[in-house]
């Protein structure tokens, strides 16, 4: 009885239609009823879903309530060829479990042959709000992701990031240009290697425990490029730059930097890891015995404030301070507060 009255709950607030295998959803199934989704009221399990039937589909908060994740229909920007289906989480604002229609069939997102990165558009209105933009920016990302959202990479052997995608991140609009006409003969092979930046470029891969002082003060910013290496996790690129920026490029790219920084009043230096959401320095290391090494070093005392010797998302002379010993992370300070500090003669200890 308890089930019954469940199932004319749901019926009241959405007319669904019959129960269709996932894998046996059609590109026509998806066009006709963007929003697919498996009710808790009917306790079906598998992989069965049903069509919710509207007039203007909108995934609103009787379905988000009703299920785990509703399957939903996108298109792709700039790609009129392509259409997508993806579970939609609402708490992690994303799309997971992409598959993508291409050749006649759903390709995983792992398999489909475009460019990233890629603008997902939302078929149905998503609480109210049409053309929901989702963006998949590298071919190692298996979560279409909205501002604000956790993206999802793979960055090694069962090793995944996880960041919130901040708004910067985003790239401008990318326009496919239209193919030439010139024989296969005539055309110049496909560029491999590692990927392109606005300003720089990447040099040669190393290993983490091989980087010299030497090296890290000639090119303060390094990052890992495994997803496009395929190399081994832990190797490194550094970004070879005039003027050296941890800019929104090299973040959206790679999600995180590693920064070389000097300890502000002494000859000590050392690496970080910057990412733009948490504007810190983490997973610190200090140059001490002609080696990088987590513990912290002796004749130092908090609070240590930390330059980089490059610029932050273009900015020049930031700053950050470890205010202890036992703290994970250099919090960034403003310039004010740095101004302060100076003025009341704050030195670090030897």
């Amino acid at each position: 009885m308890r089930g019954e009255r469940r199932r004319r709950r749901v019926e009241v607030a959405l007319k669904l239609g019959d129960a269709k295998h996932r894998e046996k959803l059609t590109v026509k199934d998806l066009r006709s009823a963007p929003i697919w989704m498996q009710p808790y009221a009917y306790r079906e399990f598998g992989e069965t879903l049903r069509p919710v039937l509207a007039k203007d589909p909108d995934v609103n908060r009787e379905i988000l309530k009703g299920c785990y994740a509703p399957t939903i229909l996108c298109t792709v920007r700039d790609h009129p060829e392509l259409v997508a289906q993806g579970w939609y989480h609402r708490n992690e604002r994303n799309l997971s479990m992409l598959r993508f229609w291409q050749g006649g069939r759903w390709v995983e997102v792992m398999e489909l042959k475009a460019r990233r990165p890629l603008t997902l558009i939302a078929v149905p209105k998503i609480e109210g709000k049409a053309n929901v933009e989702f963006y998949l920016l590298t071919r190692y990302d298996f979560c279409a992701v909205r501002i604000g959202g956790t993206l999802h990479r793979v960055a090694g052997p069962d090793k995944f990031k996880r960041q919130k995608l901040g708004r910067g991140m985003v790239p401008r609009r990318i326009v496919e240009k239209p193919r030439s006409t010139a024989s296969a003969a005539t055309k110049k092979p496909a560029r491999r290697g590692p990927v392109r930046l606005v300003g720089a470029k990447l040099g040669p891969l190393r290993s983490p425990g091989k980087m010299t002082l030497k090296e890290c003060l000639k090119h303060p910013i390094w990052v890992s490029t495994y997803e496009e290496d395929r190399a081994d996790e832990s190797a490194v690129r550094a970004v070879v730059s005039r003027d050296p920026n941890v800019s929104g490029d090299v973040l959206r790219k790679f999600l995180e930097a590693v920064v070389v920084f000097k300890v502000s009043g002494t000859n000590a230096y050392g690496i970080g890891t910057y990412r733009r959401e948490e504007d810190a320095l983490s997973s610190l290391r200090f140059w001490s015995g002609g080696r990088w090494e987590t513990k912290f070093p002796n004749g130092l005392s908090v609070p240590l404030t930390l330059e980089p010797l490059s610029r932050i998302l273009g900015q020049r002379d930031v700053r950050f301070v470890l205010n202890k010993v036992t703290d994970l992370s250099a919090s960034r300070v403003t310039p004010s507060r740095h101004r302060s500090e100076q003025s009341r003669g704050r030195h670090v200890g030897r």
